[in-house]
C-alpha cells in the first residue's frame, strides 16, 4: 500500500501547493486499494507553476455522458475533489512511488470492455473520480514518460479505488 503524508503547515500559510511530474526513476507500478480516498493523506510536491486546470479543482464535468471530477492539489483542493467525487463509482489516485508525492497532469483514458473509449482527460490533480456504470474497464494513465495500464471492475454499489505510482 502506498503511504501518503500531508504538510498542513504549508497549506495553512496559504501556499498554493503545486505538483511536479519531474523525472521519475524506477519501474512504474499500480495497486488496488480498499482504502477510501477520503482516508488517503497526500504529500504534495513543490513546483513553480500550477498544473493546467488547477483553478477548477473539484468541479464536476461531463464527457460522453460520464460525470467526473479531478483535483486535489492543496488541502482545500483535496477536500473539494473528495466531496464532489464521494458518490462516484471509480476513484483514481496518482503519486510518485518513491516518496509518495502526488502527481498532476496525468493523461487518463478509460475504455469499456468492448474497447470503446468512454473518458479521456488530463487530471488537474492527483485525484480523479468518475461515475461509470458497473462493469469491466481498462484504465490507461500516463505521466513522467511512463504509461500504466490496469483492468478495473466498477461495482454496482460503492466506489472502487485504484492507486497508480510512477
Amino acid at each position: 500500500m502506498i503511504k501518503f503524508h500531508s504538510f498542513p503547515a504549508l497549506a495553512r500559510r496559504g501556499a498554493m501547493l503545486c505538483l511536479s511530474l519531474g523525472a521519475a526513476t524506477g519501474v512504474a507500478f499500480a495497486q488496488t486499494s480498499t482504502q477510501a480516498p477520503s482516508q488517503i493523506q497526500g504529500k504534495p510536491a513543490m513546483a513553480s507553476q500550477a498544473p493546467a486546470g488547477a483553478m477548477d479543482q473539484g468541479a464536476v464535468k461531463e464527457q460522453n455522458g460520464i460525470s467526473y471530477v479531478t483535483g486535489g492539489i492543496s488541502d482545500s483542493g483535496q477536500a473539494r475533489a473528495k466531496a464532489a467525487g464521494k458518490g462516484m463509482s471509480l476513484a483514481l489516485v496518482f503519486a510518485k512511488a518513491a516518496g509518495g508525492n502526488y502527481l498532476a497532469d496525468v493523461e487518463v483514458e478509460i475504455a469499456d470492455k468492448t474497447g470503446k473509449k468512454v473518458l479521456a482527460v488530463k487530471s488537474s490533480g492527483p485525484l480523479l473520480f468518475a461515475q461509470l456504470p458497473p462493469g469491466d474497464y481498462h484504465v490507461k494513465a500516463s505521466a513522467a514518460g511512463k504509461t500504466i495500464e490496469r483492468s478495473v471492475v466498477v461495482p454496482a454499489k460503492g466506489q472502487h479505488t485504484e492507486n497508480f505510482g510512477w
